[in-house]
């Protein structure tokens, strides 16, 4: 069961002894002839009942929350099958029986079970018209234990988010930090071009020399002057690029690494991250 158990009991509450506005509820849906219904056609009608005569206190009651929070809908003659999200980023499934009018939460699997049978129950013929058989993707492999976020205030910083939680474990490792570290920035690439560290730099000492080296030369040079200017000296000291643009930024950047292998902080850390390049295409 995933629905709380104190909303169910509402919902069930109000549909028994309202059972006459829940029906004009229900039965409206009919008005839409397909057995499967969006969002804005499910509200539509639901509208419309709260609205006309009779209606009042109906967008107020626990089946307005339910109308409010369906994503999409199915029906047949017997069953009303709800796809509905009560908050961001969390799909609960709903269904109702046109007469009883109980109502009682599903798993997933069943709201798609159902879609499906309405499917092939009106448009396949044959021998597989009722096989039982319902596709099922198990995708769960892909997600290879990776963090996600909970909460709707999370939305749209997603990279700060995977920051932070990077951040967290490698100060877990118990001093191992820095040599991840060293491991992460040494085989960081794009489209076979390496980035960040080549393989002169093979230690994590051999690291520390070359960042001090590197901070050395670059205070010698133009603050404006870029990459390209310095790229034969600084892939000499163990450098790819990924540092920064200008001599200023990569200095900067070399900087909070040094910091971050001498004292490590979560907050250096991120904001060392943040200047990597990590995102390189976009699909909109």
């Amino acid at each position: 069961m995933n629905f709380s158990a104190d909303f169910l009991e509402d919902l069930n509450e109000f549909l028994g002894s309202e059972r006459s506005r829940a029906h004009r509820v229900l039965h409206h849906l009919s008005h839409f002839n397909s057995e499967f219904l969006r969002r804005s056609q499910f509200q539509d009608a639901f509208s419309e009942v709260a609205e006309a005569e009779g209606g009042e206190g109906l967008a107020e009651s626990p089946l307005g929350d339910v109308a409010r929070w369906t994503q999409e809908a199915a029906f047949d003659d017997n069953w009303l099958y709800l796809d509905l999200r009560p908050r961001i980023g969390r799909h609960e499934y709903l269904r109702i029986h046109f007469e009883t009018l109980a109502a009682e939460s599903v798993q997933v699997s069943e709201f798609l079970a159902f879609k499906e049978r309405l499917v092939r129950g009106s448009r396949v013929e044959g021998p597989f018209a009722n096989d039982g058989w319902v596709l099922e993707l198990d995708l769960a492999p892909f997600g290879r234990g990776f963090p996600k976020l909970h909460e709707a205030r999370s939305i749209g910083r997603g990279v700060e988010f995977l920051n932070r939680r990077l951040s967290g474990k490698l100060f877990d490792q118990r001093g191992r930090g820095d040599q991840l570290m060293l491991g992460f920035l040494r085989v960081h690439s794009y489209r076979n071009q390496q980035l960040m560290l080549n393989e002169t730099i093979e230690d994590r000492s051999g690291l520390r020399s070359a960042l001090r080296e590197a901070r050395r030369y670059l205070g010698r040079q133009d603050p404006e002057s870029t990459w390209h200017d310095h790229a034969s000296d600084l892939r000499g000291l163990g450098f790819e690029p990924g540092w920064g643009r200008q001599v200023s930024r990569i200095s900067e950047t070399m900087a909070l690494l040094l910091d971050i292998l001498e004292a490590p902080s979560p907050g250096a850390l991120e904001s060392f991250l943040s200047r990597i390049p990590m995102i390189f295409s976009l699909a909109i």
